[in-house]
């Protein structure tokens, strides 16, 4: 058998995940009102709640890296730009190519809009009752989010 340098045949192989959950609120119209921004996603980035960690889930807090200008995860502790929110990851993204090197990435973010606090993850962690869920929900209202929790 050959190896095809590391490749494999498009679509043939296992599913690795998926994810249905739904970010933003308010059906058509709440998305009528959301607004995005096409970012970099530094392939550092990752959701320590997942497995493996490489890979991000929707909802995601993002921070901007203030040296790179590149989004990471949101780190209320942080002090490099991530400790203020700039957007919501929407969609499931792998941050390693297929020999496991970080790759950045560029995908549609929200930066403004419905959400839905139950699909919110700080850190890969549940947004409801994390330590830091007070400090988020300030970041997150002074950008003008809507909070489904709050209307």
């Amino acid at each position: 058998m050959t190896s095809l340098g590391g490749f494999g045949v498009p679509g043939v192989g296992a599913l690795d995940q998926t994810y249905e959950q739904e970010v933003l609120w308010g059906g058509d119209n709440g998305k009528g009102l959301a607004l995005f921004k096409n970012a970099v996603i530094d392939g550092a980035a990752r959701d320590a709640g997942n497995t493996p960690t490489t890979v991000l889930r929707p909802g995601l807090l993002l921070g901007k890296v203030t040296a790179t200008g590149k989004l990471k995860q949101w780190d209320n502790a942080a002090v490099d730009g991530t400790e203020t929110v700039y957007g919501v990851l929407l969609e499931q993204l792998r941050m390693t190519d297929e020999d496991g090197n970080n790759v950045d990435r560029v995908v549609r973010v929200l930066v403004w809009g419905p959400i839905k606090v139950g699909a919110l993850l700080i850190q890969g962690a549940a947004f409801k009752g994390h330590a830091d869920e007070s400090a988020a929900r300030t970041e997150l209202k002074a950008k003008n989010f809507m909070l489904d929790d709050e209307y």
